[in-house]
């Protein structure tokens, strides 16, 4: 990537996604992790519980590095 695309493509991010963005997708994931991950266990469906965990961590650290990005360009 060119720096002028690089730097376009950063201030389009900026420009349409907020900090709350961010933190929101944070907490969906956490909550996909700690509390659905949980029932669907209970409720003896291992094999979607792991998957289900496996997405949930991924959408936290997303949206935590997109704020983190986005405190960053701001």
């Amino acid at each position: 990537m060119t720096p002028v695309l690089l730097d376009s493509l950063l201030g389009w991010l900026a420009d349409r996604y907020t900090l709350w963005f961010g933190l929101i997708v944070s907490l969906i994931g956490l909550w996909a992790v700690f509390v659905d991950c949980r029932r669907l266990e209970q409720l003896n469906f291992v094999k979607e519980a792991k998957f289900y965990r496996a997405l949930g961590i991924i959408y936290g650290i997303g949206g935590i590095g997109v704020a983190v990005l986005l405190l960053i360009i701001g």
